[in-house]
């Protein structure tokens, strides 16, 4: 090896090391050197292995040295990241402007509520407060972005955790809002009532005065109906209540023995002071008869929409509805209340959306079609029935049902009725939407046993000559349930028909809904007649002119949709 240590900056440090030429040859070869030669290079292996050790050393210093201005690397970057910081554009928005933006991060979601704010660390409000301590304190600063409160009060969780949980983020959201009026939802999950449930509603009680949004989902359990009335029966200024036990039966003493269970008031709901415009309640042994609110304003009425028995007659409902001047929508369920007395005519001059749910035990009165015998509102344009109870006088129930539609066929746009056959058939259905040729939404949802193919031959076009004769020509939006592939197939020829007659006066389909009227409870025992053509892919062409097709279908194979 002749090569010598190359020019580095490490030769300031340690002198470079030469071998003699004379020993050179003996580094490429295996000849055996003499006694002179074995004692030179007994010299040089010393000289480097000191040299080595003298590297080494300084390597390791090197290393030191690299280290070190790693480190000072990391931490310019880090001090040339918080200077650029102390530039961005955020840190010279004013608070109000960081306050507004604060507000846009709410999770807000309107599905059946209008706000779904959950006390989480990962969402806002909280997660703005971890940010930094102006941030935190501009976050607690804006009450705005605590009137939204969520309460979970889940089946099985003690006293000690409700007061450890559910209350402190109550009492939190409650300071932070401010004076402002707040928007509560309260998911109860349990029918027992615990001391820290008690808590829970006496702080809501003690700030009834503030709310103006309340939901409230219950437990079927009749001691916590009364810690709810308690609780907003003080309200001042809530415009929306909605307080539903989910529509079971009562069954917080099902587990007990007969003298276990405790004699039970009836609910009384004393509403009379708020200014309320939105009101829906549906809790099992309600009676509209115990509600007391200021009729006068409502917009909305939905009552015992949710549950399977109700003890209203339809005099009662008459009594309260003649009071509500201003409502625009109405939801009623209908059942084995007897009518005591002759009903007053009612009119609702700005009504303009009706359902009214038939219960089983109705199927022994006329309350329904007396009800629409004397209901009249100029401007209803929405009607809504649910209806699967037998009738004793089908004829008189057709009659009454005509004679409303004809009354009201000038203002009726949407129409639906999920009805059962022993009521209605496809020609019964026929024959009343002749009553109301404006419709631009239909609906039709019959039982297992009956077949809409009927009405899908009146809604599909026919030409003759000039003229087109078909029903409801004004059509845009259908809901139907199929039974069987001759039932889609039809849907499909209707659709089409209808889209090739449009500059004929056939109005454009924008919205079609088909799924199975029933839905099967295993796939190995579907008839062959469930095997269905994809109705989404004949109609597809139609789509893409803007058609919108909601379809599901059974499949014989573990591929199928459930409706």
């Amino acid at each position: 090896m002749t090569d010598n240590f190359a020019s580095t900056p490490t030769e300031c440090v340690v002198g470079s090391l030469k071998i003699p030429h004379a020993y050179v040859s003996l580094l490429r070869s295996n000849g055996c050197p003499s006694t002179k030669a074995c004692t030179d290079i007994q010299s040089l292996i010393e000289e480097h292995e000191r040299q080595l050790v003298t590297l080494q050393d300084h390597v390791e210093h090197l290393k030191t040295c690299l280290a070190d201005m790693e480190r000072r690397q990391v931490y310019t970057k880090a001090v040339l990241v918080k200077l650029h910081t102390t530039l961005a554009p955020i840190k010279r928005l004013p608070p109000e402007i960081l306050s507004e933006i604060f507000e846009r991060c709410l999770n807000v979601k309107s599905s059946g509520m209008l706000f779904s704010m959950t006390a989480r660390n990962k969402a806002a409000p909280l997660l703005l407060g971890r940010v930094c301590r102006s941030w935190r304190a501009i976050a607690h600063a804006t009450p705005r972005l605590w009137r939204d409160i969520f309460v979970n009060v889940c089946d099985g969780r003690y006293s000690d955790e409700l007061r450890r949980d559910a209350l402190p983020v109550l009492q939190t959201w409650l300071a932070h809002s401010g004076s402002l009026p707040l928007n509560l939802v309260v998911l109860c999950k349990t029918e027992r009532v615990l001391p820290g449930l008690v808590d829970l509603f006496e702080t809501i009680s003690a700030h009834a005065a503030r709310w103006k949004t309340v939901y409230v989902r219950l437990q079927n359990s009749p001691v916590i109906y009364r810690l709810v009335c308690r609780a907003f029966t003080k309200c001042t200024s809530v415009s929306t209540l909605n307080v539903t036990d989910g529509g079971q039966y009562m069954s917080s003493f099902s587990n007990r023995q007969p003298d276990e269970v405790e004699e039970v008031q009836p609910v009384c709901f004393d509403l009379s002071l708020t200014p309320l415009h939105q009101l829906s309640l549906s809790l099992a042994g309600l009676s509209i008869r115990e509600v007391q609110a200021p009729w006068a304003t409502l917009t909305r009425l939905s009552f015992m929409q949710d549950a399977r028995s109700s003890t209203s007659s339809i005099t009662d409902y008459v009594a309260i509805l003649q009071q509500c001047r201003s409502l625009k929508e109405c939801a009623i369920a209908i059942d084995s209340g007897v009518r005591d007395a002759p009903l007053e005519p009612l009119t609702l001059p700005r009504l303009e959306s009706l359902q009214l749910r038939v219960l089983r035990e109705a199927s022994h009165t006329t309350q329904t079609g007396d009800l629409l015998s004397v209901l009249h509102a100029p401007r209803l344009s929405a009607l809504l029935i649910e209806d699967y109870c037998p009738r004793r006088d089908v004829v008189l129930y057709h009659s009454q049902l005509k004679a409303f539609l004809r009354v009201h066929g000038e203002t009726l746009r949407h129409l639906r009725f999920a009805t059962s056959s022993k009521l209605f058939t496809s020609e019964d259905m026929i024959a009343l939407l002749v009553e109301t040729p404006l419709l631009t939404e239909l609906g039709y949802h019959p039982d297992e046993e009956s077949s809409p193919r009927a009405l899908l031959e009146g809604l599909t076009p026919r030409a003759q000559g000039e003229e087109v004769d078909c029903l409801l020509a004004r059509l845009e939006r259908f809901f139907v349930y199929w039974d069987t592939t001759e039932t889609v197939k039809m849907v499909g020829d209707m659709i089409e028909r209808r889209y090739a007659l449009v500059e004929r006066g056939i109005a454009r389909l924008k919205h079609l809904s088909c799924k199975p009227v029933k839905m099967a409870m295993a796939n190995d025992c579907m008839p062959p007649s469930m095997l269905v053509e994809n109705l989404a892919a004949r109609l597809e062409p139609l789509c893409r002119c803007g058609l919108q097709v909601d379809w599901e279908a059974y499949r014989y194979d573990l591929e199928f949709s459930y409706c």
